[in-house]
């Protein structure tokens, strides 16, 4: 190779036809943590995080892949799990508990806008975001202003949103703020831990396969 093309690549700027040379992307978790998630929802949330982190280590684990990781709960209040978004071989998961009654998912909302327009000007935009929403419970606060903000912002537009719900019953109920974070229905799961895993991890298998 020629000094010019090995400057190319270790800039990142080669790509091949599966994978990026350095290429990050951002996984989002964005997790409701009012009161009405109490018991068996937020453990099972806690569960299935824990074992999406332990199956990703293994999935990308020798490829050229760096996948950095975020949690956002809401509640009453919004909280980060840091400042800056952590690789996923650094990244410890720590199990959420219940904060308290109110669900500001427009608050959520505007906050996740405000964190991907930082992204955007700041971080590596080489590979692709995914967003996974988990909640059972309608918003308590107006998320319809704040979801017409994320429309206009390229990145949650162009991630991979998936939302994860418990039961047909309160689906019925939540429907249309789901609906309206994820895109489509085809993007929303309903207690099915499984698909939710494959949606979440099967381009990161085809990755590691072809790279």
């Amino acid at each position: 190779w020629t000094d010019g093309c090995r400057r190319f690549v270790q800039r990142g700027l080669i790509r091949s036809k599966n994978i990026i040379m350095g290429r990050t992307d951002y996984i989002y978790f964005i997790i409701d943590v009012s009161n009405s998630m109490r018991g068996a929802k937020l453990g099972s949330v806690n569960d299935a995080i824990h074992n999406t982190i332990h199956r990703l280590k293994k999935v990308v684990n020798n490829s050229a892949l760096d996948i950095k990781l975020v949690v956002m709960t809401f509640a009453k209040d919004v909280t980060w799990s840091g400042v800056l978004p952590v690789s996923l071989n650094a990244f410890v998961f720590e199990d959420l508990c219940v904060e308290a009654c109110e669900s500001a998912f427009g608050k959520a909302l505007g906050e996740l806008d405000e964190k991907l327009l930082r992204q955007e000007a700041v971080w590596s935009q080489a590979g692709e975001t995914t967003i996974l929403l988990f909640s059972d419970g309608l918003s308590t606060d107006d998320y319809d202003s704040q979801i017409k903000k994320l429309y206009r912002n390229k990145i949650f537009m162009e991630a991979n949103r998936i939302a994860f719900t418990y039961g047909s019953a309160i689906y019925n109920l939540i429907k249309e703020p789901l609906c309206a974070f994820a895109g489509k229905e085809s993007n929303i799961v309903i207690d099915d831990f499984i698909t939710l895993d494959k949606m979440l991890l099967e381009r990161y298998r085809q990755v590691n396969n072809n790279g």
